[in-house]
C-alpha cells in the first residue's frame, strides 16, 4: 500500500515534472522567437541606416566638391576681376592723354604742314645729291680703271726694271777671246783648221757667279753645252784677277772675278763665227763672238 502511494507520488511528480518542463519550454520557445524578432528587426534598422550612412557620405563628398570648384572659380572671377580694373584704369589714363593730345591737334597740323614742306624740300635735295652721286660713282669707277691701269702698267715697269737691274748686276765684262794652235802652249792664231783650243775670259760679279754655264754656237749652228766634255770653265781667284767697281744703282762697291772658258774640240774647226753665250738658271746674261777664217 505504501508502496503504491509511493509509485503513485513518483508518477505524478513526474508528470508534473513533464509539464513543468514542457511549460518552461514553451515560454523558453515563445521568448526566443521573440528575442529573433527584436534581432531581425535591428539588423533591418542598421542596414537602412548604413545605406543611408554611405548616401550622406556620398553627397557630402559631391558638396565638398562642389564648393571647392565654386571657391576655385570664384578666385578666377576675383583675378579677373582685378584684371579688368587694371585695364579700366589704363583706358582711362589714355583717354585722358586722348584729349590732352587732341588739344594740341590744331598745333600740331600746322607743325605737321610744316614738316611735309620740310620733307619736299628735302626729297628735292636728296634727288639732286643722287644725280650728283651718281656722276660721281662713275667719275669714281672711270679713276679706278685708269688706276688699275696704271698701277698694271706700273708693277710691270717695274718688273722691266728689276729684270734690267738684275741683268745689269750680273751682266759679264771684258770679254778676252783667244784661239790657240796648240792645247797646252799660248801660241795664237785664227785659222780655223789649225785651231787646237778656244778660251773666253770674262769679269763676273762675285756675287753672282755661282749657277753660271756656257754655250758655243758653231757656224753650222750646232750648239756645243755644258754638258760635252770638249767645254769647260774655271774662276780665277788670284787677287789680280779681283776687280772693284761702282754698281750703277746704289754706289756701292762691287766685286768681280774672273772666269776663264775652254774649249778643245777634238776634231777640227770649220772657218766662221762662233758666238759664245753666257748663261744663269737659263737665261741669257752675255754673249760674245769670234770669226775664224
Amino acid at each position: 500500500m505504501i508502496v503504491n502511494d509511493i509509485r503513485k507520488l513518483i508518477k505524478i511528480s513526474w508528470i508534473t515534472l513533464v509539464i513543468s518542463a514542457l511549460i518552461i519550454g514553451g515560454m523558453l520557445l515563445r521568448e526566443k522567437h521573440e528575442h529573433k524578432a527584436d534581432l531581425d528587426e535591428t539588423r533591418l534598422l542598421n542596414e537602412v541606416l548604413l545605406s543611408e550612412k554611405l548616401a550622406l557620405d556620398k553627397k557630402i563628398m559631391h558638396y565638398v566638391d562642389a564648393m571647392n570648384s565654386l571657391k576655385w572659380k570664384n578666385e578666377q572671377t576675383d583675378k579677373l576681376l582685378a584684371e579688368v580694373h587694371l585695364k579700366l584704369i589704363e583706358s582711362e589714363t589714355a583717354n585722358s592723354k586722348i584729349v590732352r593730345e587732341n588739344a594740341r591737334t590744331k598745333n600740331l597740323k600746322k607743325q605737321l604742314a610744316e614738316s611735309n614742306k620740310m620733307k619736299d624740300d628735302l626729297l628735292e635735295k636728296l634727288n639732286d645729291l643722287t644725280l650728283g652721286n651718281s656722276y660721281l660713282v662713275d667719275e669714281n669707277f672711270r679713276f679706278e680703271s685708269s688706276l688699275f691701269t696704271t698701277q698694271s702698267e706700273k708693277d710691270e715697269l717695274m718688273k722691266q726694271l728689276d729684270a734690267a737691274i738684275t741683268a745689269s748686276l750680273i751682266k759679264p765684262d771684258n770679254y778676252l777671246v783667244e784661239t790657240h794652235r796648240h792645247v797646252k802652249r799660248d801660241r795664237l792664231t785664227y785659222n780655223a783648221k789649225r785651231t787646237r783650243k778656244l778660251t773666253v775670259a770674262l769679269d763676273m760679279p762675285a756675287d753672282h757667279s755661282a749657277g753660271i754655264s756656257f754655250n758655243i754656237t758653231t757656224p753650222d749652228g750646232k750648239v756645243i753645252t755644258e754638258k760635252n766634255k770638249m767645254l769647260t770653265w774655271k774662276f780665277i781667284n788670284n787677287d789680280k784677277n779681283l776687280t772693284a767697281s761702282i754698281k750703277p744703282f746704289d754706289d756701292e762697291l762691287q766685286v768681280s772675278s774672273q772666269v776663264k772658258l775652254t774649249y778643245t774640240p777634238i776634231t777640227k774647226m770649220k772657218p766662221g763665227e762662233y758666238k759664245i753665250a753666257v748663261m744663269k738658271k737659263d737665261q741669257n746674261i752675255g754673249n760674245c763672238r769670234v770669226k775664224l777664217k
